[in-house]
């Protein structure tokens, strides 16, 4: 069986009149393979979350991502890559587009609603589903959000997980159709 350890060296002491130098092995092979076990599970749910279409993210109480997914980075904040949002908050990235787009007011309007959207289900505590829409980069686009609140696991309340799907095009037919 393979086992790791983490050495220490002490002091080195004097000893019938030669130098020794004392060593202390403890055997850390539990936690080792508790953090291959964790790191094996985080790349494995990351490289579920970036394959899946729809958008994923999580935030803390005051709104800044504390993981989002390719998806999201990509059609909705803008973002370089899945890092760039960590601590950071909805209306920063739309503020960045619109920064960009001065001349053009439409150009990216999603932002505030996302962040309001949190309240109720911060406040009471329960998973909901909203309808949320605005531009991005100059294309209205209709979201069907889910969001929840997450917990720690010490059952303490520290912000919400979310999911959105683009159902711009489901919403537009749905409206077409109604007035046929």
């Amino acid at each position: 069986n393979k086992r790791w350890y983490r050495l220490h060296e002490n002091s080195v002491n004097w000893y019938g009149g030669k130098a020794v130098k004392i060593f202390i092995a403890f055997d850390i092979t539990e936690s080792k393979i508790k953090d291959c076990r964790e790191k094996n599970i985080h790349n494995l749910l990351r490289n579920i979350a970036d394959n899946a279409p729809d958008m994923l993210w999580s935030k803390d109480m005051e709104g800044r991502y504390l993981f989002a997914n390719k998806a999201i980075c990509n059609n909705l904040l803008m973002a370089n890559d899945t890092s760039e949002p960590i601590g950071k908050t909805d209306v920063f990235f739309a503020q960045r587009q619109r920064d960009l787009h001065p001349d053009d007011k439409n150009w990216h309007t999603f932002g505030e609603m996302c962040e309001s959207s949190d309240i109720p289900v911060l406040e009471e505590q329960k998973a909901m589903k909203f309808e949320e829409h605005g531009n991005v980069k100059g294309e209205f686009i209709c979201l069907e959000v889910h969001k929840a609140p997450l917990y720690d696991v010490g059952g303490n309340l520290i912000g919400t997980v979310g999911t959105g799907r683009d159902v711009t095009r489901q919403r537009t037919l749905e409206n077409e159709l109604r007035t046929l």
